[in-house]
């Protein structure tokens, strides 16, 4: 995996017309990040205006079957984001984002490589 060059940018709808976007990207070395890590930044989006108000959470399970539980992501300007260990190089990492809006959960999750369809 060519660390100074890959990320990824998925959009995945929802019901009730929210948009989620991921994007993931390796973290730039010199602030305080390692090679190793990786920002998986979210927008979430409802008739194209981007939501900043919500309460988000991720997690993540590894290919070597461990399980980084859900925990809240922080806002910056329309963007959630936090930081994982995506450096496995063999295999493909489950990612899951939610939030709860009205009493209800809205959630939606991508395998990180992406499988390519041809």
């Amino acid at each position: 995996m060519d660390h100074k060059s890959s990320f990824f940018v998925a959009r995945k709808g929802v019901e009730d017309g929210y948009v989620f976007i991921f994007h993931i990207m390796p973290a730039p070395e010199g602030e305080g990040f390692s090679r190793t890590n990786y920002h998986l930044m979210v927008s979430v989006e409802n008739n194209g205006q981007p939501l900043t108000h919500l309460k988000l959470y991720s997690d993540v399970k590894h290919p070597d079957g461990s399980y980084q539980a859900k925990a809240p992501m922080m806002i910056m300007g329309n963007w959630y984001m936090t930081n994982y260990n995506l450096s496995h190089e063999q295999g493909r990492h489950w990612i899951t984002v939610s939030f709860e809006l009205s009493g209800k959960t809205y959630s939606s999750g991508l395998y990180y490589p992406e499988r390519i369809v041809r």
